[in-house]
């Protein structure tokens, strides 16, 4: 079997959403699939693309050149493809962030005065883009022969937009065995006294960046001396000077800010660290939820989907309550025996999800669906 994967971004294992095709693809090669991973600018750069060319037709050039494929698995949000109009048997859509729940929530905006004020004078702008991004989302997943998706809620989600059901695969991603492990090394490391909570994720209004300074205000006045480490913040936020100004004075010398590492330095970062805060409102699946819950550090996170998949009701709260994950935090922090708990009930969701059984079971649902399809000539 010849595979192309389609990568939305950078080819760049720090970052989420690439992170997990890149990893798919190295543990498909290992299941003896011959695996080719692209974005769009190297896609260009393959076909030695003019500028202006849309991606269906640097997809169809490349498919051409380097090819025959038997299928190609793109990013639905980058790569607005139709698989009719392309030389390969099989095109997925996968999903690595599903617009279509931003008709039912709402996400937080930037409340900074130069944000507002764009807003409040340009609002229909705003409201254009999403809703063409929503429309653009429901097309690319009615046209695609298959879609995957990384846990059951975006699947729901699907469904409800009228998408047919059969032709959406669930399977749970999960870390490779050589970062699991190296993670899982560190989960008996003493913590800090006084004890350092922590976010893995880019710094932003997705992922809850306003909830995380209201948080750590309650928690400071409630745990004396607790500190706040957040990790692999550079995105909407580049420097470190950036993401600061989000907090008073009074709590920079208890803020750490650690805006880009090396993946394996990620264990030492979480060594110390009693307790994880994931608050984002929207989320494919949260490999910094999982990876904070692999070094044996109890993770509260918001309630939606991908950190529900693995983490257990009680360590879920509803999206924006941040006065419900302050008052948890706090509890976690000060009883330990609570905190063990959480790490134990935690466990049995975790121990589940790897990256070799995401490629295992993803390489199946490859394999049904090329039975269903015809071989083209």
């Amino acid at each position: 079997m010849k595979v192309l994967i389609l990568v939305q971004g950078t080819l760049d294992r720090r970052l989420g959403g690439p992170r997990l095709p890149m990893d798919l693809a190295t543990e498909l090669r290992e299941l003896g699939v011959e695996v080719a991973v692209e974005s769009a600018h190297t896609l260009r750069q393959r076909i030695k693309a003019r500028p202006g060319i849309s991606n269906q037709e640097a997809a169809r050039r490349y498919l051409q050149q380097y090819g025959p494929f038997d299928l190609v698995d793109y990013d639905h949000l980058l790569f607005l493809l139709d698989p009719a109009q392309l030389p390969v048997r099989l095109g997925l859509a996968r999903v690595s962030l599903l617009l279509l729940h931003l008709t039912e929530r709402t996400l937080p905006r930037d409340p900074r005065p130069r944000s507002r004020l764009k807003m409040a004078l340009q609002p229909w702008r705003y409201r254009w883009r999403e809703a063409r991004q929503i429309r653009d989302t429901l097309a690319n997943l009615q046209r695609a022969h298959g879609v995957l998706v990384n846990n059951a809620r975006d699947a729901e989600r699907i469904a409800r937009a009228e998408v047919d059901r059969e032709q959406t695969a669930v399977v749970l991603p999960g870390c490779q065995m050589a970062a699991r492990h190296a993670l899982e090394a560190v989960a008996a490391t003493p913590k800090a006294d006084p004890p350092v909570v922590a976010f893995v994720g880019t710094f932003d209004f997705r992922k809850g960046c306003l909830d995380l300074v209201q948080t750590f205000w309650t928690l400071r006045r409630q745990v004396p001396g607790v500190r706040l480490r957040l990790l692999g913040t550079k995105g909407q936020f580049q420097t470190e000077a950036a993401v600061r100004a989000f907090f008073p004075a009074e709590q920079q010398e208890t803020l750490e800010v650690v805006p880009q590492f090396a993946p394996e330095a990620l264990p030492d970062h979480l060594a110390d660290v009693s307790l994880g805060l994931f608050p984002s409102y929207l989320e494919s699946f949260g490999y910094g939820a999982l990876e904070m819950a692999h070094a044996g550090i109890p993770v509260l996170a918001y309630d939606v989907p991908g950190p529900s998949a693995f983490l257990p009701p009680s360590q879920l709260v509803p999206a924006g309550r941040v006065g419900a994950l302050a008052t948890l935090a706090t509890a976690l922090l000060t009883d330990p025996a609570l905190r063990e708990a959480a790490i134990k009930r935690q466990s049995t969701g975790v121990q589940a999800l790897s990256a070799e059984q995401h490629a295992r079971q993803t390489l199946e649902v490859y394999e049904h669906w090329l039975t269903l399809t015809p071989k083209h000539g």
